[in-house]
């Protein structure tokens, strides 16, 4: 009996610790809203945020080592910033993905975050800062540029193929991000 009523207090306090949870979360949002330039779209601020802690989850795999966890985060296709070719994902490519690591031995994920700012930019100042691309790559409107080799000033250098550490991501159809270009 004992059990119940307590059992009943608490499946009451969670509610109600659910239901102030979300109105927090909620209200939270509705702030969170950035209008564009042109006033036509409404784009949630937190986006970017959490293109960064898909970067850095890319990031801390190469650290640890761990290129199949990387390799699942490809689109189906990937195309090459250097000159726009184009691969598909096949057990060939996984192999050859995964035969090089892009960060030089001695280095750990806990350095690196002290040592390098990873910058994340949306789709209007990826082009502005990198104007010829769009005639290499496919990039549209909700993409996202990460560069995870942007060093704080005076750090050390990582990375010896940096150009892994940069990429360009999309929402696939089922709203999860993969990288489609590197």
């Amino acid at each position: 009996m004992v059990f119940v009523i307590c059992s009943i207090k608490l499946n009451s306090v969670m509610r109600k610790i659910n239901l102030i949870t979300l109105f927090c979360f909620l209200f939270q949002m509705s702030f969170a809203q950035n209008t564009s330039k042109s006033g036509s779209t409404i784009q949630m601020v937190g986006e970017s945020e959490i293109v960064k802690v898909f970067g850095l989850t890319v990031m801390q795999n190469y650290f640890q080592q761990n290129c199949t966890a990387v390799y699942s985060m490809l689109n189906d296709e990937v195309i090459s910033f250097e000159n726009g070719t184009k691969f598909n994902k096949t057990s060939f490519t996984a192999k050859d993905f995964c035969s090089v690591s892009p960060v030089k031995q001695g280095f750990d994920y806990a350095s690196y975050l002290q040592n390098y700012q990873p910058e994340v930019l949306d789709y209007q100042q990826f082009l502005s800062r990198y104007p010829d691309f769009k005639t290499i790559l496919p990039i549209a409107e909700g993409d996202y540029f990460f560069n995870g080799s942007a060093g704080r000033k005076g750090s050390t250098d990582y990375f010896q193929a940096a150009d892994m550490t940069r990429f360009l991501v999309r929402k696939d159809t089922n709203g999860q991000w993969k990288i489609i270009s590197m």
